[in-house]
């Protein structure tokens, strides 16, 4: 895969990210964006390809895919409703429209692209929503013109409101989801609104960290670059003061300022809580132009947006985002795509973290630029011809590498078949002499699995009659363990039983009856006994039967009860009745066994 690099020119500097793939950071830098005087947002050639060329190599940018991001100022963007039509009416009625409602109007130079967002229907006409990006065709030049001594074309050139979305990997809840990004930049701060991905909404106030470091510089009577060191440094201090009663904070001010002159501290040094103070203005503003875009898009479309993203420089400043947070509510975090790669061991993780929301526009037109293989339409202020010549190269470089991949395997054909056949020659005439000399020995092999195959029947033949050996010892163990104490066993036999083989019908005129083989089953006989009256005789005899039947290798028990003789009643004071006298009584059990 080619290296991406992605270009994010800013009205104050130019941030460059370079990626080997699409999710490992390779290298990335900034420097002051060299506007020239004379001309709308035009670069310093000269300068900034000595900045550029100063960290990547002419080689590299040639191998690789480049994206430009246009920097805001040069931007608008408009949602207008037209009925369904085809591709070319399309743009032109974009165009059209986008010089008759655009507000501010366009100028003579200026460029349109449309990204498609939704269709619907109004009664029996179909209309398409479509969302109109002026960019200017002199800064398209000033690109193409910078890059053309280098003798490389750009891939993509976009606004970064068009590009945010790839930002994000693919799959992304947010492709699902409404989102606003709020940038806070240099002198700019932009709010755009995607709806599941596309772009709905962008707006560019004019209003950035250049106004807030003036104020604090101007509030505090330091220099301009010590008030940007002090933000850099303290970022939103945290104050455990209500900002909101004016008076207590003035009088808190001016008792921590009477303490820190007591104790002999410079007077140089900032107070926080008045630093805190001079931010809670900026903040609010911020906080009003983020809710005044969230409720005209809630007047537009009747729904909400829960998702907030912040990026830029102002990102990066310590407690901001976290401020914003807790005016707005939802869900708040930073959007910084770089923090999240990999990257080679000359980064630091902690100064990628801190720095990473300044780089987020050069990481999303770098990583936007693989979506332009796909049908979907992207936004791209590169001129048609550019875009047609690079289809040109493509497919030039797909027929070449097509042919040249199809020499390539008809002479790997062609090598394979002659190797093969030289290699199927030897192995034939290997194979003869090897007939001739292994003749005898498979002659003495076949005979061996002849002998083999009569010992395999035999051996399963005694498997089977194992098989049907009974398992004398663990019959003999559950005996043991169900007969009654009070029992004697005077005799106990187990020998075979023969049984004749069902007969089994055939359907047909002439019906055949065939005899099964005998199957072959035991019978196990017991005969016991025990000294007791006859009544408890039976009992016993009754008991030892009932478990003998309840053991699924048992089946059919029968029972021959012990001989009863002349019954005598007999009493003895108030005692029981006893009918028989206490003796040696037998009894015999009978029962099939199941050979399991």
């Amino acid at each position: 895969m080619f290296p991406l690099i992605g270009i994010d020119i800013g009205t104050s500097s130019v941030k460059v990210v370079e990626l080997e793939k699409k999710n490992r950071l390779s290298n990335l830098f900034f420097f002051p964006t060299p506007y020239l005087k004379e001309g709308y947002g035009k670069i310093d050639k000269e300068i900034f390809l000595k900045q550029i060329t100063s960290k990547i190599s002419p080689s590299t940018l040639k191998k690789s895919l480049v994206g430009v991001n246009i920097p805001s100022f040069l931007v608008s963007v408009m949602t207008i409703e037209l009925p369904k039509m085809s591709r070319k009416e399309l743009e032109v009625s974009v165009k059209v429209e986008a010089k008759r409602k655009m507000v501010p109007p366009p100028g003579p130079k200026s460029i349109f692209q449309y990204t498609p967002l939704r269709t619907f229907s109004k009664g029996k006409t179909s209309f398409c929503e479509v969302a109109i990006v002026k960019g200017e065709s002199e800064f398209v030049e000033n690109i193409l013109d910078i890059f053309n001594t280098l003798g490389v074309y750009p891939s993509i050139i976009s606004p970064s409101c068009c590009t945010l979305i790839h930002g994000f990997p693919r799959g992304s809840e947010v492709y699902q989801k409404n989102a606003i990004f709020v940038d806070i930049g240099y002198e700019y701060t932009k709010f755009t609104i995607l709806e599941k991905g596309s772009l709905y909404i962008y707006r560019s106030v004019k209003f950035g960290l250049k106004d807030i470091t003036s104020k604090i510089s101007s509030s505090l009577n330091v220099e301009f670059h010590n008030a940007e060191e002090l933000i850099m440094k303290e970022g939103v201090p945290e104050v455990d003061v209500d900002l909101n009663d004016r008076v207590k904070v003035a009088e808190e001010i001016m008792r921590q300022k009477y303490e820190a002159s007591l104790a002999g501290k410079p007077q140089e040094e900032v107070n926080l809580l008045e630093l805190r103070v001079l931010w809670q203005t900026e903040i609010e503003k911020i906080t009003q132009e983020i809710r005044r875009t969230l409720v005209y898009y809630s007047e537009q479309r009747r729904e909400r947006i829960e998702d907030i993203f912040f990026l830029g420089g102002g990102a990066g400043i310590k407690g901001l985002a976290s401020c914003l947070s807790q005016n707005l509510g939802g869900r708040c975090e930073i959007f910084a795509p770089l923090k999240d790669m990999e990257m080679l061991d000359k980064f630091q993780l902690s100064y990628i973290e801190r720095i990473s929301p300044l780089f987020t526009n050069a990481a999303s037109i770098a990583l936007s630029i693989p979506t332009l293989r796909r049908k979907k339409e992207v936004v791209n202020f590169l001129p048609r011809e550019i875009k047609e010549r690079e289809i040109i190269v493509k497919k030039e470089l797909t027929a070449i590498t097509s042919v040249l991949i199809s020499f390539c395997v008809v002479f790997l054909l062609w090598l394979n078949i002659a190797i093969n056949n030289k290699v199927l020659r030897k192995n034939l005439a290997n194979l003869k002499m090897e007939k001739k000399r292994i003749a005898a020995p498979v002659k003495t092999l076949e005979e061996l699995k002849k002998r083999k195959k009569v010992i395999d029947e035999r051996a399963l033949k005694v498997k089977e009659l194992m098989g049907e050996r009974l398992d004398i010892y663990s019959i003999l163990e559950k005996i043991s363990l169900i007969t009654p104490q009070k029992i004697f066993l005077t005799q106990l036999s187990i020998f075979p039983k023969k049984e004749i083989g069902t007969q089994i019908r055939r359907k047909g005129r002439s019906s055949k009856k065939k005899k099964e083989k005998g199957l072959k089953r035991y019978i196990l006989k017991i005969r016991g006994s025990c000294f007791s009256t006859y009544q408890e005789a039976i009992d016993l005899a009754g008991l030892f039967k009932e478990k003998l039947e309840k053991e699924s290798v048992f089946t059919n028990v029968k029972f021959t009860p012990p001989k009863l003789e002349k019954v005598a009643l007999k009493q003895e004071g108030s005692k029981e009745i006893i009918l028989t006298e206490p003796k040696l009584r037998f009894f015999s059990l009978e029962a099939e066994i199941v050979n399991q």
